[in-house]
């Protein structure tokens, strides 16, 4: 369980805090679909997702599957997501 605040939920959190309290967090064993359509930022929301909680607790096992993205382009996404983070 992870403590947020006065409340607890299950789960990994996302590190976004509204989605967070609305979602409680990731829970195990589960799988969680992001659904819109084209062109209006899943994949940048995805991969900014999958670096917070890779970045603030590695031990969690994820998977990506992407429909609009070949594995080259979600990876050149994660290291321009990457990027422009290290400049801030």
């Amino acid at each position: 369980r992870v403590a947020m605040g006065e409340d607890l939920f299950d789960g990994v959190r996302s590190y976004y805090p509204k989605l967070d309290e609305v979602i409680g967090g990731f829970a195990k064993g589960t799988n969680n679909i992001i659904g819109a359509r084209s062109s209006s930022g899943k994949t940048t929301f995805l991969t900014n997702l999958f670096l917070n909680i890779h970045e603030n607790a590695p031990h969690v096992r994820m998977g990506f599957f992407s429909l609009e993205m070949n594995k080259s382009r979600i990876i050149c996404k994660r290291e321009d997501l990457r990027h422009l983070i290290s400049k801030i």
